[in-house]
């Protein structure tokens, strides 16, 4: 049953690049696998595992990308994107083949819109990212310890989404999106009460020196008849980054009011007690800053982080000891290139929370690795 279903999808991928050659269709992906060592507080000795998606220098990933040229300036395309775990080739997203990207996208010289599902704003490797447009995080890696979308707002991967952006390479831009909530909220929950997002950015590119900002709005998913309802979260995020001809260096500041999650994971409750979330309007209010480099001698590449985060509860205290609490973090990554789509690396970070997050094993914890990536 296993091989017919390889089989079927094999055979439609096959078909999709067939007949649909004349638009240029393509296949790519990402494949990153190395040993990690973790060693997290409150926990008795670390552990030697081989890395996942999360704990990879890139993230291992399959994709299909095509576009085509409809003259008078005009081109449409889609993307299909998937991501798996190097360590045993399931899927991150059980039953789910693209879990990434899967998109259709039409525009000129000047304008592109997008629909469907992708990755939000401040999200790396994404069709629309500001933090890759601005060069946000220098180690470019989202490892833990490493990636400034670990502390600040990062709603990750959005579905029924529509977007729209200006397509110049440098110069000024602008870009905003509107996700009407997972296909479950759009057949269950009236509009007033699925979680919605929206996003807009603008900022500008220039040969050395890069800014912007992103404003972030999520109305938080309610169940009728459950009070109260979470107020709504409002993120602001403000980048820059500047090359001096080979190092760079780049800062990214955010803050946030009523979040309920910090970075993508949604742990609340890991940290907050689920009779204070369940019992609050008010969510978490957010400081965090993040500042990075990056110097390219060669083959040789070397990159380093330092993150700092401060939070504040607001809401019910039910349960709660603390109020408060503080993320540090920092980690060095260094890459050998093997060739252009070969990659050895290292990396070794430190992250550690007090207080209110002082028992939240992602934000307390020592993270080394040493792997290889490979691009197709």
């Amino acid at each position: 049953m296993h091989a017919f279903k390889c089989s079927a999808i094999a055979l439609a991928l096959l078909g999709i690049g067939f007949s649909a050659s004349a638009a240029e269709v393509n296949m790519y992906g990402t494949y990153s696998v190395g040993a990690v060592y973790q060693d997290f507080r409150h926990q008795d000795g670390g552990s030697f595992t081989m890395s996942n998606g999360a704990t990879s220098l890139d993230q291992s990933l399959y994709g299909l990308q095509g576009k085509e040229d409809l003259g008078n300036g005009l081109y449409a395309g889609f993307q299909l994107e998937g991501g798996f775990n190097p360590d045993d080739g399931t899927l991150n997203a059980p039953n789910t083949i693209f879990d990434r990207k899967a998109r259709l996208f039409i525009g000129n010289e000047d304008f592109e819109v997008t629909f469907g599902r992708f990755g939000n704003f401040v999200q790396a490797g994404t069709p629309y990212t500001v933090y890759g447009k601005l060069r946000a995080n220098m180690t470019m890696t989202a490892m833990p310890g490493f990636a400034p979308a670990s502390i600040t707002y990062n709603p990750t991967f959005l579905s029924n989404v529509i977007a729209v952006r200006t397509n110049a390479k440098t110069g000024f831009f602008a870009q905003a999106l509107y996700s009407n909530g997972s296909n479950n909220d759009e057949q269950n929950l009236d509009w007033s009460d699925r979680g919605k997002v929206t996003q807009v950015s603008t900022g500008w590119v220039g040969q050395q020196l890069r800014l912007g900002t992103v404003i972030s709005y999520e109305t938080q998913r309610h169940e009728p008849g459950k009070t109260p309802k979470h107020d709504d979260t409002l993120g602001v995020h403000l980048i820059a980054s500047y090359d001096f001809g080979g190092p760079a260096i780049s800062a990214v500041y955010y803050h946030g009011e009523n979040d309920w999650r910090i970075g993508a994971a949604p742990d609340l409750n890991k940290f907050v007690s689920t009779d204070a979330s369940d019992n609050s309007e008010k969510g978490l209010k957010s400081d965090a800053l993040f500042l990075s480099a990056g110097y390219p001698m060669g083959q040789h590449h070397w990159s380093a982080s330092l993150g700092a985060l401060k939070v504040t509860w607001e809401g019910d205290m039910t349960g709660m000891k603390h109020d408060d609490g503080n993320v540090y973090m920092g980690g060095v990554v260094y890459r050998y290139k093997l060739s252009k789509r070969t990659t050895l690396y290292g990396a070794a970070s430190y992250t550690r929370g007090s207080d209110l997050l002082a028992d939240l094993p992602r934000l307390n914890q020592t993270f080394t690795t040493v792997g290889i990536s490979h691009n197709f």
